[in-house]
């Protein structure tokens, strides 16, 4: 009678371990996945509540949100909101402001980390217009819902967020 001691794993035994693993990589990817997207969208918001608030200090100051239409902010043209002598409003630095230039935000966030709705719908960007000297329009994309605030395009306007 032959009797084998057992020193190793056999085929069946591996291939199960191998799938057990498998299957939890994928649920941990999953779940990396989608604290990745909260963490973009809150960062949208943090985003847009910053410029918010430098468009609010703007306007206290001048009396008037600066001039832009279609205005993507955080690109070369748009990275300080400040205001002096020589120019005010969204520049691409505070010298072209002038000298002793009154700065609100020193960098314009710039939207980051896009969610395939977002590029889709074309708001993967973060594009202020001036509506009026009491009013402006902010576009963003938010790819998931966060707090009140639905997935999609969204508007931020003086004192409030809307999301369709």
């Amino acid at each position: 009678m032959c009797i084998m001691n057992k020193k190793a794993f056999t085929l069946l035994e591996l291939l199960v371990y191998l799938g057990i693993l498998a299957l939890l990589l994928t649920i941990a990817l999953i779940a990396f996945e989608n604290a990745r997207a909260r963490t973009r969208n809150t960062k949208r918001v943090a985003d847009i509540n910053q410029i918010q608030k430098a468009l609010e200090l703007y306007f206290n100051t001048q009396e008037d949100y600066p001039e832009g239409t279609d205005l993507e902010l955080g690109t070369e043209n748009a990275q300080i909101l400040c205001s002096g002598p020589s120019a005010s409003g969204f520049q691409s630095s505070n010298t072209i402001c002038g000298d002793s230039p009154v700065v609100y935000i020193d960098r314009v966030p710039k939207a980051f980390g896009l969610d395939s709705d977002c590029k889709a719908g074309g708001s993967d960007r973060y594009l202020y217009t001036k509506i009026s000297a009491n009013d402006y329009n902010l576009i963003f994309c938010l790819g998931r819902k966060i707090g009140d605030l639905g997935p999609g395009s969204c508007i931020a306007k003086p004192g409030k967020l809307i999301c369709q």
